[in-house]
C-alpha cells in the first residue's frame, strides 16, 4: 500500500545584511573650551559583519574636532568625542555622523550647542580643604559638591610634595564602593588617585576625598600640593585644577 500527504513548503530569499546608527544622547551642549561624549550604537542586522568606518561628515562648528573610539568599529558601538575651543563662536548646529562599511552608507544626527563660559563647570564646586596640619600628621582633601545633573566620570588626583619627612599614611573618601583609590609614592611627591567606577554615577554634596601623611617633627607645607579633578557630567567633560 502506499499513502502520501502534502507539505507546504515556502522558499524565502536570505536576510540582507543592513545596519543603522543612532546616537546617545542625540543632542550635547558643550561649552567653550570643553569637550562632550555620545554613544553611537550601530544596530546590525541581517548577519551583517563588516566594520564601520565613522566619521563626521557635516555640520562642525568652526574649529570643533570629533574624533570616534574606535573609528572603525567591529562590534556594535563607538565613544564620539567632540572638543569645541575656546574661540568657536556660540551657536547651534546639526552634526552628521556617517558610517560606511560592507558597500553601504548610512547616517545619523547630533544636535550640537556651544555655549559660553570657558569650559565653565558643569555645576561641581571643587573645595581644597585642610583637615589636619601638624609635625606628626597632615590630612589634605578635596570637598566636591554637585546639586545638580549625575557625574557619570570622575578621577580625582591629589599629589602631596614630600617634604621633610613627609609619608604616605592612608586615603580615604566619603562616597563609597564606587570609588576605586590607588597611590603612587614616589622620591619626591606622593600621589593620591580616586576614579569613580565604570558605570556608576555620582550626586550630591559635601563628597570628601582625602590623602593623609606622616611627619617627622616638622609641619608640612601645604601650598606646593596641587590637585586636578576631571569629570563629566551632562555629556560634556571639565576639568578643574589648583593648589591647596
Amino acid at each position: 500500500m502506499t499513502h502520501s500527504i502534502p507539505i507546504s513548503l515556502t522558499v524565502n530569499a536570505p536576510p540582507t545584511p543592513d545596519f543603522t546608527l543612532s546616537a546617545s544622547p542625540a543632542s550635547l551642549t558643550i561649552n567653550q573650551g570643553a569637550s562632550g561624549t555620545s554613544t553611537i550604537t550601530i544596530t546590525r542586522t541581517g548577519g551583517f559583519t563588516s566594520s564601520v568606518a565613522l566619521s563626521a561628515s557635516a555640520g562642525l562648528p568652526a574649529g570643533v574636532t570629533a574624533s570616534f573610539n574606535p573609528a572603525s568599529a567591529t562590534g556594535n558601538s563607538s565613544v564620539l568625542t567632540l572638543t569645541v575651543p575656546s574661540a568657536t563662536p556660540t551657536g547651534s548646529s546639526t552634526v552628521t555622523i556617517t558610517g560606511t562599511g560592507g558597500g553601504l552608507t548610512k547616517t545619523t544626527t547630533i544636535a550640537l550647542t556651544v555655549a559660553g563660559g570657558g569650559g565653565g563647570t558643569g555645576g561641581v564646586t571643587v573645595t581644597p580643604v585642610i583637615n589636619a596640619s601638624g609635625p606628626w600628621f597632615s590630612e589634605e582633601a578635596l570637598r566636591l559638591d554637585n546639586p545638580g545633573g549625575a557625574i557619570t566620570a570622575l578621577s580625582v588626583t591629589l599629589t602631596v610634595q614630600r617634604t621633610t619627612g613627609v609619608g604616605f599614611n592612608g586615603q580615604y573618601n566619603t562616597v563609597g564602593g564606587q570609588i576605586l583609590q590607588s597611590n603612587t609614592v614616589a622620591a619626591t611627591t606622593i600621589t593620591y588617585q580616586f576614579t569613580l567606577a565604570a558605570g556608576q554615577t555620582l550626586t550630591g554634596a559635601n563628597r570628601l576625598f582625602a590623602a593623609q601623611m606622616t611627619g617627622s617633627g616638622t609641619v608640612h607645607p601645604t601650598s606646593g600640593d596641587t590637585y586636578t579633578v576631571t569629570y563629566t557630567t551632562g555629556g560634556v567633560s571639565f576639568t578643574q585644577t589648583g593648589h591647596f
